[in-house]
């Protein structure tokens, strides 16, 4: 958000800064997992097929594994839980329900495969054709959204997800597609709603409640956004991720638009130790040092801001206050 007010505020007041919105940091919440595959002997299988199924919205991600029986995949959804099958000719098995760690790698137990697989019966293959015509249904929709937006339609990209959403039974993905798209059209409401969509089909996406932390801060609604910002940051540690970056900031910014200038300090100090390149951490940093009378430590920080962000959204504040003796 543009924060000429606060400079002017700052920098005619004698640095007493009054109340700003600052932006909360989105992005995917994405993770990695890890494991290995052994036969019934407990000896390493190599090129062993594990296919990994997200429950929620049934994507699906393959990899083989190594000479060692190892395997790797990164990128997947953090927060709605995972499916792992490993298979080689007639032995498979697996591990269910495997939340992603947001931003960390996730270490499996050994998979081990002994079971001979079953012949598939009628219902097992009607239950297999439903998820590949749903999986290339995925794609289809996928394909023709990117297309959309490559085309900068942004409102055709939104309707095709829309009726995807309508033919996939509790998409939450969609649904936070859906609520990012509107807020590239600035259509708050729409993207509001969108958002709790998919937080009632799925109360586990850390996408959605920070979309919602941004939207609500952004709106000056802060006790809704403090609300948000606790059940994202619930789900980040609850599948092992720990303490983050931008949820510090989060919570920071959040602290500090309620005034609360005391409990924004160590947030904002824990956000920039974990990410010292976390620009408006220190532009932050820098107005809370301001409002505590620090101005020589504040331009320190407001310096740092300008070297990682020299053209950023707050750097001609950040000049404004610096250049003022």
């Amino acid at each position: 958000m543009n924060l000429d007010r606060a400079a002017r505020v700052a920098v005619a007041g004698l640095f007493g800064l009054t109340l700003v919105v600052l932006p909360v940091l989105a992005h995917a919440q994405v993770g990695s997992l890890a494991g290995k595959v052994v036969g019934p002997d407990g000896k390493p299988v190599p090129d062993a097929v594990v296919t990994l199924t997200n429950v929620a919205n049934s994507l699906t991600a393959t990899v083989k594994t190594n000479n060692n029986g190892e395997w790797v995949r990164a990128g997947l959804q953090a927060g709605n839980p995972w499916n792992i099958r490993a298979t080689k000719g007639d032995l498979e098995g697996g591990i269910n329900n495997v939340r992603v760690q947001f931003n960390g790698v996730l270490e499996l137990p050994p998979i081990v495969i002994t079971k001979s697989a079953p012949p598939m019966d009628a219902a097992a293959k009607a239950r297999m054709d439903a998820e590949k015509a749903q999986q290339a249904l995925i794609a289809k929709i996928s394909a023709e959204v990117d297309t959309a937006i490559a085309a900068g339609d942004i409102d055709l990209a939104i309707t095709k997800f829309t009726e995807g959403a309508a033919a996939l039974p509790n998409c939450a993905v969609c649904y936070v597609r859906i609520g990012d798209l509107h807020m590239k059209k600035a259509r708050t409401a729409e993207a509001e709603q969108a958002y709790l969509k998919a937080i009632s089909f799925d109360e586990h996406n850390a996408d959605a409640y920070n979309a919602l932390t941004n939207i609500y801060n952004s709106q000056r609604k802060f006790d809704e956004a403090a609300k948000m910002s606790a059940k994202f940051n619930a789900l980040a540690n609850s599948a092992g991720g720990g303490d983050n970056a931008e949820s510090l900031f989060n919570q920071g910014a959040i602290a500090f638009n309620q005034n609360k200038i005391a409990e924004a300090k160590p947030f904002l100090e824990k956000a920039i130790a974990l990410k010292p390149d976390l620009a408006e951490a220190h532009y932050l940093y820098g107005m809370v040092l301001i409002n505590e009378g620090k101005v020589p430590e504040a331009k320190k920080s407001l310096a740092e801001y300008l070297k990682l962000a020299p053209t950023g959204p707050n750097a001609p504040t950040a000049k404004a206050i610096i250049d003022t003796p």
